[in-house]
């Protein structure tokens, strides 16, 4: 059942993060994808769906197929960039902050042996960008549930049910 346990570095306070990764059979939801506005806030990421949409016009406008179908096969063709620019996004966030975890574990194991002023403002700057790394996902997180309460709003749906069964 439990795969792994580890002790994280100390990133908050004086506590360290204490990690177990189960074995639990998959039971999620069927994916669904939904577009991250924060993507469009990111120039490099708006440009390249700009040159995409570009590109895939240009490639397109003989006018062998329908301008129906030129639409819709042309949101797929967005979708998928979004998708991908995403994902590097994510996977370059994530080497980042494990390359400063990976710092911070260093760190703290030398301030252990021996405690200095400059390890410490260097473990300080590092618990700074975690934080701000954190920061970054509570607001995405935030963003999600706006937009789930926000779908569920006037519907009879197991959101509501569940609200109603708390209160009775």
């Amino acid at each position: 059942m439990a795969k792994s346990t580890s002790i994280g570095p100390i990133t908050w306070s004086d506590h360290a993060e204490i990690t177990l990764t189960l074995n639990l059979p998959c039971t999620g939801r069927p994916w669904s994808w939904r577009l991250n506005p924060i993507l469009l806030h990111n120039p490099q990421i708006r440009q390249s769906v700009d040159r995409a949409i570009t590109d895939y016009f240009q490639l397109n406008k003989d006018g062998a197929i329908s301008e129906g179908t030129l639409w819709a096969a042309h949101k797929a063709v967005i979708r998928g960039v979004m998708i991908n620019q995403a994902t590097k996004q994510q996977k370059k966030q994530v080497a980042h902050l494990e390359q400063t975890l990976t710092t911070l574990r260093t760190l703290e194991a030398k301030h252990k042996l021996n405690p200095t002023p400059d390890l410490t403002e260097q473990i300080k700057k590092c618990q700074t960008d975690i934080k701000e790394f954190m920061a970054k996902d509570s607001t995405k997180a935030l963003l999600w549930s706006k937009q789930f309460f926000y779908d569920k709003a006037n519907k009879a749906d197991t959101l509501l049910a569940r609200r109603l069964n708390t209160k009775n």
